[in-house]
């Protein structure tokens, strides 16, 4: 994903689910770490920020990195997910890569 771009999708949570959470890996563009470029990324459920990370240099070497955002709360049969990169004022920006989102719960 470029700075300033989105990418949205939706899940069915419902509310018999224990403790439902969403797991992805992100990871930087790999010619973008020469430079220090820096980008942040926010997710957002059903119109409610819940995550933010802001993705820099000092991670480019980790490669992958995997996160789990809870989810408890959310119930419905399309809850919208959107994963939202920005750029950071005065910082060259990266494209990210997001791999493998997936809502895992107990039922």
């Amino acid at each position: 994903r470029s700075p300033g771009s989105s990418f949205e999708g939706a899940a069915g949570l419902d509310e018999r689910f224990e403790h439902p959470e969403l797991s992805f890996a992100l990871g930087q563009h790999a010619g973008d770490v020469i430079g220090g470029a820096v980008t942040d990324l926010s997710v957002f459920v059903a119109g409610r920020m819940v995550f933010t990370h802001r993705f820099g240099p000092e991670e480019a070497e980790q490669n992958w990195q995997h996160f789990h955002v809870p989810l408890t709360g959310f119930t419905g049969p399309n809850v919208p997910i959107v994963f939202r990169s920005s750029e950071v004022e005065g910082r060259p920006s990266s494209r990210l890569a997001i791999a493998d989102p997936v809502v895992y719960s107990r039922f």
